[in-house]
């Protein structure tokens, strides 16, 4: 579930094959279901030009990621959101975490 100011804050799911964690990739193509609603995040956000969550869910949504590409590989997984301080909102929350 997110809530968030469209186009300047919003949030990501990234990867990362490094053991210590980072470099991180964004994870964004490898979405099934409910990917990121927003294509073009505003020059202003950390986002800048990238896809992300941004704006209303209108509740908690399913979002599904295709990690085959990553099977037998030690992985870390972020979520990562970002947002400034112009207009405050709910946020991002995220529940219910599987991996199969």
């Amino acid at each position: 579930w997110y809530n968030t100011e469209q186009n300047f804050d919003g949030g990501q799911v990234e990867i990362s094959t490094n053991g210590t964690g980072g470099p991180w990739s964004d994870l964004g193509e490898s979405m099934t279901l409910n990917g990121y609603n927003h294509p073009s995040m505003g020059n202003s956000s950390v986002f800048a030009g990238q896809a992300a969550f941004s704006g209303d869910s209108g509740g908690f949504i399913r979002t599904e990621i295709d990690l085959l590409n990553f099977s037998g590989q030690t992985v870390h997984i972020r979520f990562r959101m970002a947002s400034d301080s112009v207009e405050n909102r709910s946020g991002w929350f995220v529940d219910d975490v599987q991996v199969r």
